[in-house]
């Protein structure tokens, strides 16, 4: 009877042992799996993200000015640019200039419309007029596109009027302001 317990707590030992591996080698698979799976999330995430920094317009035609990272649901980081060929003066007053700054999303964005539809977009284009004399702004219309710098289809825009807004040192308009008025006109 001695030898009968002696060798059923010998072999359910190694079954325990053998389980106890077989668990271990399994439980580390899965982790390797799911370090695999987050740095491929991340490097896909990365590369939305500087997208919009590798245009080869940026530094000739769009000139960056503010880089700004919100965290929400997920992570949103917002490049916005200043169009350096749409600084013009304004047809009436000289002291006006008019420019166009562009707002770059990545991860895209969505809104939802009154009707249920949804549209998402990955660039804002909001045109601007700047009286660079006493340093104020106001904001003009408003555009949404699909794609990165006011390209692709318009998803939606905004066309209300804003009042003159003077500008403090310190800000970053007003530092967008100082861009702006230092800047030659486009040809």
């Amino acid at each position: 009877m001695e030898k009968q317990a002696s060798f059923k707590w010998h072999v359910s030992k190694r079954c325990l042992s053998g389980i106890a591996l077989l668990l271990l080698a399994c439980s580390g698979s899965l982790l390797a799996k799911d370090v695999k799976d987050s740095k491929q999330t991340a490097v896909i995430d990365h590369n939305e993200k500087n997208t919009s920094l590798q245009d080869p317009r940026v530094g000739q035609q769009y000139i960056p000015v503010k880089k700004e990272v919100i965290s929400d649901k997920d992570t949103t980081t917002i490049y916005t640019f200043i169009d350096r060929n749409s600084i013009v003066t304004h047809p009436y007053n000289n002291k006006i200039r008019i420019f166009t700054d562009i707002a770059n999303f990545g991860p895209a964005q969505s809104f939802d419309f009154d009707d249920g539809n949804q549209a998402i977009y990955r660039s804002v284009v909001t045109e601007n007029n700047v009286n660079c004399d006493k340093m104020e702004q106001a904001k003009g219309p408003v555009y949404y596109f699909e794609n990165y710098f006011g390209e692709g289809k318009q998803q939606n825009s905004d066309k209300q009027p804003n009042r003159w807004e003077a500008k403090v040192k310190g800000i970053d308009q007003y530092r967008l302001l100082l861009i702006v008025c230092s800047l030659p006109l486009a040809k």
